[in-house]
């Protein structure tokens, strides 16, 4: 009787032996690339967001320094503004659109509008929009930009006291994001105002009313005269408040007799507002904290701005017309 094949049993067995031997072969091989893989991909990825220092303002190199040891950039009459539909507008953009850009400080009028406040220049009748919108506007964009300063400067009129704007800030959900810096103190670095989240700064020329967070402009602040016809004429001359005030306002717009795009043209040159502007800061060794313009969107503003604070890059944003 013929003998039966083991053939078919052996070959299954004899494939599984091969690849046994195989992996065995090139296993530690397999692995030892995974392993430089993953090692290469660490060297090429940055480091956890936690460990790197945070953008302040749009630049790590900020956070380090005092609230007042840093220039901002600032729009005169920010409300009043194109998109806004104001007559004789300051500005091209809405007050959410000025802060995306970069501005992270602003000019803010408030007036009373029948039986409520509102943002107005000279006369609501010129354009108007509620104060309770506006402040919406800031307080989404901070919400939204935790890593962010932000100033106002705001002039009230008809009698408006400080505690009515204060319920519009608390009405409006700042009051809590509201900074309040005790007479005699070092103002805190920027980095400590976001880790408390007290981000917003507030100067009224209405005064405190004994709210913290609501300072009286003029006990904080000094300026260089706020109304120029023509370029020749700025200087770094005292407008309002004391020099020895801890902040520095620098007026740098044109109005003859109404702001208009042109005047801007000239005052907002780059080289010529950074020139003027560290003058000012040589003159008084006081680093112009608000640079105020009308039309940021013309010239050279951002820069400007970088230049006095040392920095460089695109930064909090990039304004265009």
């Amino acid at each position: 009787m013929p003998r039966k094949s083991l053939q078919p049993f052996w070959m299954p067995l004899r494939t599984l032996l091969l690849a046994l031997l195989a992996l065995c072969l090139t296993g530690p091989l397999m692995l030892a690339g995974r392993a430089a893989d993953r090692a290469a991909r660490a060297v090429e990825q940055p480091p956890p967001a936690e460990s790197r220092p945070a953008q302040i303002n749009g630049y790590t190199e900020l956070g380090g320094r005092r609230y007042d040891e840093v220039a901002y950039a600032c729009t005169h009459n920010a409300m009043a503004n194109r998109d806004r539909r104001f007559l004789f507008p300051n500005q091209f953009n809405s007050l959410t659109r000025q802060l995306e850009d970069g501005i992270r400080a602003m000019m803010l009028d408030v007036h009373r509008d029948g039986a409520a406040l509102a943002l107005c220049h000279g006369s609501c009748l010129w354009g108007r929009q509620p104060l309770l919108d506006g402040l919406a506007e800031i307080r989404d964009f901070l919400y939204a930009h935790p890593n962010e300063v932000v100033t106002l400067l705001v002039e009230v009129s008809d009698g408006i006291r400080p505690r009515e704007l204060a319920e519009a800030f608390e009405a409006a959900g700042l009051a809590p994001l509201c900074h309040a810096q005790a007479p005699g103190t070092a103002w805190p670095l920027l980095r400590d105002m976001v880790a408390a989240n007290r981000r917003l700064v507030v100067l009224s020329d209405g005064g405190s009313g004994g709210i913290p967070w609501l300072h009286d402009m003029w006990d904080w602040m000094w300026d260089t005269r706020w109304h120029v016809r023509r370029k020749a004429d700025f200087t770094c001359a005292r407008g309002r408040g004391d020099t020895t005030s801890p902040l520095f306002n620098l007026n740098h717009f044109l109005s003859d007799p109404v702001p208009l795009p042109k005047l801007a043209e000239e005052a907002n040159e780059a080289e010529y507002l950074y020139a003027r502007a560290n003058a000012c800061r040589k003159k008084w060794q006081q680093i112009p904290n608000f640079v105020t313009v009308d039309f940021y969107e013309i010239g050279g503003v951002l820069d400007a701005v970088n230049r006095l604070n040392g920095v460089s890059g695109a930064g909090a944003g990039d304004a265009s017309n």
